[in-house]
């Protein structure tokens, strides 16, 4: 599979609500684009999967997909909307503030 592909099933993954096995998409879209060189998607896959661990509660893992693109890079989300670099890292730090500790 190309990059694009694994793009476009974790985009039809997302919409019927199946949020790990998107996720895993778009991991795997992220990973063969960086082999590939083929780095068409990985802004909006990058995205998307932030997106995807935030909803996930894994805000460390959503800090982490945005240090792969620009501070410019956005993304329309269907049912969330238009979601930016800045937004998407703002709340991955509010749910690290807000996460109760392990004791």
């Amino acid at each position: 599979m190309e990059p694009g592909d694994y793009y476009m099933l974790g985009s039809l993954r997302m919409r019927e609500a199946k949020l790990e096995s998107a996720a895993q998409c778009f991991e795997h879209d992220i990973a063969l684009a960086s082999k590939t060189g083929t780095y068409y998607f990985l802004g909006s896959s990058a995205i998307r999967l932030a997106d995807l661990m935030l909803r996930l509660n894994n805000p460390s893992r959503a800090k982490e997909v945005m240090a792969l693109v620009d501070d410019e890079t956005g993304e329309y989300i269907d049912g969330a909307g238009f979601r930016t670099k800045a937004v998407l890292l703002r709340e991955a730090e509010e749910q690290l503030i807000h996460r109760p500790s392990a004791e």
